[in-house]
């Protein structure tokens, strides 16, 4: 009797094992294939990428997948997505550095005869971001997002920056 139900219920836990595998596998996968399928078909007019940090709270949460409009045009009030231009133009340059993308309000926009620079702040954020930014370094705006969908992808998205920054001779 006794024996029968350890039976059981191991055949019950490897049900339910075989379900949540089932499941990361798919929070994890899917996600990529819409980014990745995204940017491979419409590249160059839009662009998915996954929110990793909590700097447009309550705006874009991480896990939201986001969809950029790929344009040079921002307007105040936009999301604009940008990539910092040098170390010192970040807030914090352990969590996001040089060539990183972040995604902003644009809260000021400054038109000069050869390029237009961007004011940007996250809303959760107390402060501006450090630089004004050229138009060269943006890369677009937010104009869909899907919530909580990419929530799977965030640990593959953070392993493979971690290990891009060891490669680089970075230390942790």
């Amino acid at each position: 009797m006794i024996k029968e139900f350890f039976k059981e219920l191991k055949r019950l836990l490897d049900e339910v094992a075989f379900s949540v595998g089932w499941f990361i596998m798919i929070i994890s996968i899917i996600p990529m294939l819409i980014v990745h399928g995204t940017n491979v078909f419409f590249g160059d007019i839009v662009e998915a990428s996954v929110v990793v940090g909590m700097s447009e709270f309550p705006k874009l949460m991480p896990g939201d997948l986001i969809f950029i409009l790929k344009t040079k045009n921002l307007e105040v009030g936009d999301i604009g997505c940008y990539i910092i231009p040098s170390d010192k133009c970040s807030l914090n340059p352990y969590v996001a550095g040089k060539g990183d993308r972040i995604c902003h309000d644009v809260v000021n926009k400054e038109v000069t005869k050869r390029v237009t620079y961007y004011e940007f702040k996250g809303y959760a954020n107390k402060i501006k971001d450090p630089c004004k930014i050229p138009d060269d370094f943006v890369v677009g705006k937010i104009v869909f997002k899907i919530p909580f969908i990419g929530i799977g992808v965030i640990p593959f998205q953070i392993f493979f920056k971690v290990l891009i920054h060891l490669m680089m001779g970075g230390y942790i």
